[in-house]
């Protein structure tokens, strides 16, 4: 009996051991799919015994958005893993790792730490299951690589501003008329304001004001004027310069508020998406900067900020003619002549009165569009200096401009005159003004017909500004400065009240003008005969004969 029971007992003991180990290996396989399924060692790996190791069903983005956890996590406990002390940028409750617009801006992740130019979409494929779309793996690289546009600490999944200009780029991101503000809601909990969701759709799409690479809340100028955002955001008269970032937030320290867009012409376009932000349909390129020293953009831009290459890193300086409050792209009276710029940018004959319609939404009025936001092509009468919208002197004929389109009466003196005083702030003095001193950007003030709408004294070539020989009696303005000092406007040789240059000659008192009288001296003999027209121009007003040489 004992050798039979020493002999059983090792079966059993064999026995036993067996089903202990049977029983192990079940656990093991019953254990290992709960795991998995229930994420409970989420990016661990589960130690079974000493010598098993088994890789747990592991989701490395969290948030499907392409950035990887790990990157998504700041990682300031140092403990390499994002789901301990995980960074919560925005500060919304949900760590940036399944947070999919970490700086609540309404922009996705996605989209926002992704190049526009080179965007990749998701592809909703994830073959080898590691939490990661297969488009941001293989050729693409190993999930994204967030960008930082305005080259700070900062990427711009995470920036606020991301282009640094103080302008929030939730703003930016948005139409002004359009805007919706965030709702600070945020039922389901992916990080994305509810405002953003449903009907509005998934996350702002972006707008790009001038349809370049970049939109605008990435762009330094979004309306390709070659101004800076940042100077266009602001008014000229309380402008804040940059100052830097000295706390490191990638907000420059005069922004730190952010920026109100403002909206110069009141077009419901703020300036700096409005190529023509006082609506006189010269192209605020053009009229930001000096004529004679004017530089065309080159569509140029190898540090992809969105602003041509041309201007450097600041970006046009708006010239200021009359060195008023307002640089010329915000001022319908650019030289304080009284003569909208609308008006003198054009020509007489030519005139367009604006259509005061903008269907493309670019701040260019539809009657300036020309083959595709074309403007005005400015007008320059005397051919010299500057063009008539900031040359005090257009015809160049000693007389100003603001006396010459203000003088109706004709006696030397301008009825209307500069006062100082701008009551709506379109940079058109009220003393200039028509009817109504608090009109808004009227642009062409009342002056439809610009023909007849100011002064012309002879009724031909052009109106008086634009007249070299304004009472047409052949003798140039400039001529009939008796005096010789520069001021043909108190040369009144015949004691009439009118000065010379508004005073056609009529030699023979019959008033009849020596420019239409057929006979001046009243001899008989026509002037044609009296004169043998040795210049070849049939005028005897030109080079006529002196027989006597009496003058």
């Amino acid at each position: 009996m004992e050798i039979i029971t020493s002999q059983i007992l090792p079966k059993k003991r064999v026995l036993y051991f067996s089903f202990r180990a049977l029983l192990f290996i079940a656990l093991v396989f019953l254990v290992i799919p709960w795991t998995r399924a229930n994420n409970a060692f989420s990016e661990k790996n589960v130690l079974v015994d000493d010598d098993v190791e088994v890789l747990a069903n592991v989701d490395i983005d969290d948030d499907d958005d392409g950035i990887l956890d790990k990157v998504e996590d700041s990682n300031l406990d140092g403990d390499n893993d994002h789901t301990t002390n995980p960074t919560d940028s925005d500060g919304d409750g949900i760590p940036n790792y399944q947070d999919i617009d970490s700086d609540n801006d309404g922009i996705l992740d996605n989209y926002e730490s992704q190049r526009t130019s080179r965007y990749v979409a998701p592809s909703g494929n994830d073959a080898n299951n590691n939490g990661l779309d297969d488009a941001y793996e293989g050729s693409f690289g190993f999930g994204i690589t967030p960008i930082n546009s305005d080259y700070g600490s900062i990427p711009d999944y995470l920036d606020i501003d991301s282009d640094i200009d103080g302008i929030r780029d939730n703003i930016e991101a948005q139409s002004f008329i359009g805007f919706i503000p965030p709702s600070g809601i945020d039922d389901n909990n992916n990080g994305l304001d509810d405002a953003y969701e449903g009907s509005y759709g998934f996350g702002i799409n972006p707008i790009n004001s001038d349809s370049d690479a970049y939109p605008d809340f990435r762009d330094f100028d979004s309306d390709g004027d070659g101004i800076k955002d940042k100077v266009e955001a602001q008014t000229s008269e309380s402008f804040i310069p940059p100052s830097g970032d000295k706390n490191d937030n990638d907000i420059d320290d005069s922004y730190e508020n952010g920026l109100t867009p403002i909206d110069t012409d009141g077009d419901k376009l703020p300036d700096y998406r409005d190529i023509d932000t006082d609506n006189d349909g010269i192209l605020d390129n053009i009229e930001s900067q000096p004529f004679d020293g004017y530089v065309a953009p080159t569509g140029n831009d190898p540090d992809r900020d969105g602003l041509d290459n041309i201007y450097g890193d600041t970006g046009i300086e708006p010239t200021n003619s009359d060195s008023d409050t307002k640089p010329d792209f915000r001022d319908i009276d650019s030289d304080n002549d009284g003569i909208p710029d609308n008006v003198e940018a054009q020509t007489t004959a030519g005139y367009i009165p604006p259509a005061e319609a903008d269907d493309d939404g670019d701040g260019l009025d539809n009657a300036y569009e020309g083959g595709g936001n074309d403007g005005l092509t400015v007008v320059n009468t005397d051919g010299t200096d500057e063009p008539d919208f900031v040359d005090a002197d257009s015809d160049n004929d000693l007389v100003p401009d603001n006396n010459e389109g203000n003088d109706f009466n004709f006696d030397g003196l301008p009825n209307q005159a500069y006062t100082g005083t701008d009551t709506d702030g379109d940079g058109l003095d009220n003393g200039y003004e028509g009817g109504d001193v608090n009109d808004g950007f009227d642009v062409n003030d009342e002056i439809n017909v610009p023909a007849t709408d100011l002064p012309d004294t002879d009724g031909t070539e052009d109106v008086n500004y634009r007249d070299l020989d304004d009472d047409g009696d052949g003798i140039d303005t400039p001529n009939e400065d008796a005096d010789n000092d520069g001021d043909p406007t108190n040369d009144d040789t015949d004691g009439d009240g009118t000065p010379d240059y508004l005073d056609p000659t009529d030699t023979d008192g019959d008033g009849v003008p020596d420019v239409t009288d057929l006979d001046d001296d009243n001899d008989g003999l026509l002037d044609s005969t009296e004169d043998p027209n040795l210049d070849g121009d049939d005028d005897p007003l030109t080079d006529p004969l002196d027989s006597d040489n009496d003058g």
